[in-house]
C-alpha cells in the first residue's frame, strides 16, 4: 500500500472517504488501547493504506505498555514520560508531550485530532517554519475553522475534530471508542462525498494556508540585544551491506537525542561510533552544555559520559569500543565507557579529529606550533611526535586523520588556500606523502576495500575502489548518499558523517534550508522583530549610528555580509567575493571584514556606502580563518588568529602583532583602553578584562560557571556575555582602578550561540 502522507500531497480527502479512513484509524487506536499501549507517534506516515483501501496503523516505535492496575478501568492513565521529556513527532504532538508532561490515551486522540483536520484541509494546522514555533502554536494557538477551506464540512464534524485538539486534556474525547461512533454515526449521515473545489480549498486569496499570527518567544528574565534563533538536527543511521556477511540486507533507521538535548554545532563533527557498529557517541548540548552521550542502537535510552563536559569538535573510538577519545580546553583525552576519571594524554590546541589504532597509538591532528599538522601519541599519554607538517605557506591545513587497518599509513584531509581540498594518504613506513583525490575531504575507509569521502562542501558522499596494500585508488568514485550535514566554511574539515569498520553509516542530516530570525530583545527579554525576512544570519554587528545592521549572510556557495537599513527595512549586499566577520569602525564610515577571495584568509576595509573598492590588510599566510574583533578610537584592529588575540595597526606595514598569546575573540572598550577577551584557562572558556597597555594584569569577569561572547556597551560601563543560553551583564567601574560587578542574569533563550566557536559573536548592543 501508500502512507496516508503520500496520499494527502495530492490533496485533501473527500469528506466521506475520509471519515471512513478516520473510523478505521479509531478502531485501531481503540484496540491498542484496550492492550494498554499508547501510540504516541500518530501522523500520516504512519497510517498505511491498502491496495484495497483499508488502513492499517503501523509504527508503534515510540509506543508505551503500562499494565493497569488491578481494579482499574483498562483505560491508560499512568504516566508514559517521565516528567521534563518529549517523545513523538512535533507537528502531532500533543501539548502535554510538547511540555514533557504525563501522557495518556488522550494524548494519541489529540494527534489524531491533527490528523484528521489534515485529511479533510490538506495542511496541518500547527506546523511552522520551525520546531519551536510549532511547539508554540500547539501550546497557545486555536487552528483555523476548517470552513475556511470547504464548505462541505458538517457542523457535527466541525465539533468533533475541535474537540479532538482541545489544549486540555479532560475537554477531549475520554475514550476514543467515544470517538469512533461518532465517526461512525457521521459516515451513515452523509451521502456521498464531494471533493472540495479549489476555490474552496484555497480560501481567501491572502490566505492559501493558514497562515499564524507571529508568535515570537518570550524569553524568560540587556541595551537591546540582536541574536539570532538556534539550530537542531536529528540523527540518521545506515546499516550498510557488511563485507563479510553479503546476504545481509540493507535497513535504515533514525535515533535523535534524548530532550532536552540537542545537536546544534555545525563547526565540527558530533559523531564517532564503536568498531563493532553497535555503540554510538554524539555530542550534545543540554542544560549543563555541551557533552558526551552514549547510544547503543538497541536501545532507546543516551546516557551521558560524566567528565566530557565542555568537549570541543571531534572525538573517536579505542579499537576495542572500550575508551572514547576526546578533547577538552586543548587537552587530548580518555575515558573509559565503564566509568571513571578522565585521562589527560597531551595538548592537543585546534585539534582537527583523530583515529587510534591496534597498537594502542593515536594519531591526531593539532596545532603544536607549526600549523595544524599530524601527531601521534601513545593512547597512555607522553609527549606527541610530529609526523606530517602542512604548507603554511600554501595556507595548507591537516584534518580528519584515520589509520587504515593495515597500520602502515594514515588518510587524512588537506585545506589550502584558495578554496583547494584533498585528499592524500601517508605512509608511517617512509614518511612519503601522496594526493589520492581532488576536490573530496573528510576521508573514511570501509573494509568493502573502498575509500569514502565528502565532494567538498556538497554533503554528498562518495565511494572509490581503494587498494590497501598499493595505497591507490582502482577506479572510477560513485555517489552514495546525499544530505550529509557539513560546515561551508573554515579551515578544518566538518561533515557529520562515521563509518564503523563492520560497515555502519551514521550521519547528521542536513537541514533542508536553514532560515533564521532577527529580533531585539530588550532586558527583560522582551523580543521585537527586526525584520520579517528570515535567512540564514550570522554575527550581526550595529552601526555607530544604530541605523543600520551589518550582517553575514551564509548562501551556497559561500557568505557574504549584507546591511539592513532599519529605516527603510531593505537589504543590500555589501560584499560579492567573500565575507565572514566583520567590524564597523568607530566613526562608521568603514567596515573591516576577512574573506578568502584571494586564497588565504585575509582582512580587508571597505567604505560602508558600498564604494570604491575593498583594501586588503593583512600580508602572509594565516594559520587559521582570522576573526574580526574590535576596531580602536586610533585605528587598530584586533583580530583572532589560531595561537592568540592580534592588533593590526592602520598605517604603516600593517604587520600583526601579538597581544595575548593563546586567548580567544577579544574586543576593546569604547575608550581604546580596556579588552574583554576569552581565555580557557582551567579549562573553560571565561571571560577576562585586561588593560590594553598592560595585557599581563588582568581580572576575571566570569564565575565558575564560564562564558564567551563579551560585549561592551556603547558608554563602556557594562559587559555583557553569553554563558551557555543565559545572557550576563556586570556594571564595571574604569577609574581611577577597574573594578568589576556580580554578574546578572537578564534573561534565557536558545539564540544561535558561538558554545562550539568561541570567536564568534552572535550578537550585537544598541
Amino acid at each position: 500500500g501508500t502512507t496516508l502522507k503520500e496520499k494527502l500531497v495530492e490533496g485533501p480527502l473527500p469528506v466521506k472517504e475520509a471519515l471512513e479512513k478516520a473510523t478505521e484509524v479509531a478502531e485501531a487506536l481503540e484496540e491498542a488501547h484496550k492492550q494498554g499501549i499508547v501510540h504516541r507517534d500518530v501522523k500520516p506516515a504512519n497510517i498505511m493504506l491498502t491496495p484495497q483501501g483499508h488502513v492499517k496503523v503501523m509504527d508503534f516505535g515510540l509506543a508505551k505498555q503500562v499494565t493497569p492496575v488491578e481494579g482499574q478501568e483498562q483505560e491508560i492513565t499512568t504516566a508514559l514520560t517521565q516528567q521534563g521529556s518529549t517523545l513523538g513527532t512535533v507537528p502531532y504532538m500533543s501539548p502535554e508531550q510538547v511540555r514533557g508532561q504525563e501522557v495518556d490515551t488522550r494524548s494519541d486522540i489529540f494527534s489524531f485530532g491533527v490528523v484528521l483536520y489534515e485529511m479533510l484541509s490538506g495542511l496541518n494546522p500547527f506546523k511552522k517554519g520551525s520546531a519551536m514555533d510549532t511547539a508554540t502554536a500547539i501550546l497557545g494557538k486555536t487552528p483555523p475553522p476548517l470552513t475556511r477551506y470547504t464548505d462541505d464540512i458538517p457542523v457535527l464534524l466541525q465539533h468533533t475534530v475541535k474537540k479532538m485538539l482541545a489544549k486540555e486534556p479532560d475537554r477531549r474525547y475520554q475514550h476514543v471508542d467515544e470517538l469512533r461512533i461518532d465517526l461512525a454515526d457521521l459516515v451513515d449521515e452523509i451521502g456521498d462525498s464531494r471533493v472540495p473545489t479549489e476555490e474552496a480549498v484555497a480560501g481567501p486569496p491572502q490566505a492559501q494556508a493558514p497562515v499564524p499570527e507571529r508568535s515570537w518567544r518570550r524569553a524568560t528574565p540587556w541595551g537591546v540585544a540582536l541574536v539570532v534563533g538556534a539550530v537542531v538536527a536529528g540523527l540518521a543511521v545506515w546499516l550498510l551491506i557488511q563485507p563479510f556477511s553479503p546476504e545481509q540486507p540493507l535497513s535504515r533507521f533514525v535515533i535523535r537525542p534524548s530532550p532536552p538535548v540537542v545537536l546544534v554545532s555545525i563547526n565540527s563533527n558530533e559523531l564517532a561510533i564503536s568498531p563493532g557498529g553497535r555503540q554510538l557517541v554524539y555530542m550534545g548540548v543540554g542544560e549543563e552544555g555541551s557533552q558526551l552521550y552514549l547510544r547503543s542502537l538497541d536501545d532507546f535510552v543516551d546516557r551521558p559520559l560524566p567528565g566530557t563536559e565542555g568537549v570541543d569538535r571531534e572525538f573517536f573510538f579505542s579499537p576495542d569500543g572500550e575508551w572514547v577519545a576526546f578533547v577538552v580546553g586543548d587537552k587530548l583525552k580518555k575515558i573509559s565507557l565503564a566509568g571513571g576519571s578522565p585521562i589527560t594524554l597531551c595538548d592537543a590546541p585546534s585539534q582537527g579529529g583523530g583515529s587510534w589504532d591496534s597498537e594502542d597509538v593515536i594519531v591526531f591532528a593539532a596545532d603544536l606550533g607549526s600549523g595544524i599538522g599530524l601527531y601521534r601519541v601513545s593512547a597512555n599519554g607522553g609527549q606527541p611526535e610530529s609526523i606530517a607538517l602542512p604548507n603554511l605557506d600554501r595556507g595548507e591545513v591537516y584534518s580528519e586523520p584515520e589509520v587504515l587497518p593495515n597500520g602502515k599509513a594514515v588518510l587524512f584531509a588537506v585545506q589550502g588556500s584558495g578554496e583547494r581540498f584533498q585528499i592524500a594518504v601517508l605512509s608511517l613506513e617512509t614518511g612519503e606523502q601522496k594526493v589520492l583525490i581532488e576536490g573530496g575531504r573528510a576521508p573514511r575507509y570501509a573494509a568493502t576495500g573502498h575509500l569514502v569521502y565528502e565532494r567538498a562542501r556538497t554533503g554528498t558522499l562518495l565511494a572509490a575502489p581503494f587498494d590497501l596494500e598499493r595505497l591507490e585508488v582502482t577506479g572510477e568514485s560513485v555517489p552514495i548518499l546525499e544530505g550529509v550535514r557539513h560546515s561551508s566554511l573554515g579551515l578544518l574539515s566538518t561533515v557529520d558523517y562515521v563509518f564503523s569498520r563492520s560497515g555502519t553509516l551514521a550521519y547528521v542530516p542536513a537541514p533542508e534550508e536553514i532560515e533564521r530570525g532577527l529580533v531585539w530583545v530588550d532586558r527583560k527579554g522582551t523580543e521585537t522583530l527586526v525584520t520579517e525576512e528570515k535567512r540564514n544570519y550570522r554575527v550581526p554587528r550595529v552601526s555607530p549610528d544604530g541605523q543600520s545592521i551589518a550582517v553575514t549572510i551564509f548562501e551556497q556557495p559561500g557568505s557574504n555580509v549584507w546591511l539592513l537599513d532599519l529605516r527603510s527595512d531593505s537589504f543590500r549586499r555589501f560584499t560579492f567575493e567573500g565575507g565572514g566577520t566583520h567590524k564597523w569602525s568607530p566613526d562608521g564610515k568603514w567596515i573591516a571584514f576577512g574573506s578568502r577571495r584571494e586564497g588565504p584568509n585575509h582582512l580587508y576595509r571597505k567604505l560602508a556606502d558600498g564604494s570604491g573598492s575593498a583594501e586588503r590588510l593583512t600580508t602572509g599566510a594565516p594559520r587559521s580563518t582570522r576573526m574580526m574583533g574590535s576596531w580602536s578610537p586610533d585605528g587598530i584592529l584586533i583580530f583572532f588568529d589560531f595561537g592568540g588575540t592580534y592588533i593590526l595597526p592602520m598605517e604603516g606595514d600593517n604587520e600583526p602583532e601579538l597581544l595575548i598569546p593563546g586567548g580567544d575573540y577579544a574586543v576593546l572598550s569604547p575608550n581604546g583602553q580596556w579588552l574583554a577577551y576569552i581565555s580557557r584557562e582551567g579549562g573553560k572558556s571565561g571571560v577576562y578584562v585586561s588593560r590594553y597597555s598592560e595585557p599581563e594584569a588582568k581580572w576575571q569577569i566570569s564565575g565558575e560557571e564560564g562564558g564567551r561572547e563579551p560585549v561592551w556597551s556603547p558608554d563602556g560601563t557594562e559587559l555583557f556575555y553569553r554563558s551557555e543560553d543565559r545572557m550576563m551583564a556586570v556594571s564595571v567601574e574604569r577609574e581611577p582602578t577597574f573594578s568589576a560587578g556580580k554578574p546578572e542574569v537578564l534573561f534565557e533563550g536558545s539564540y544561535l550561540s558561538s558554545e562550539s566557536d568561541p570567536e564568534f559573536q552572535y550578537y550585537d548592543i544598541s
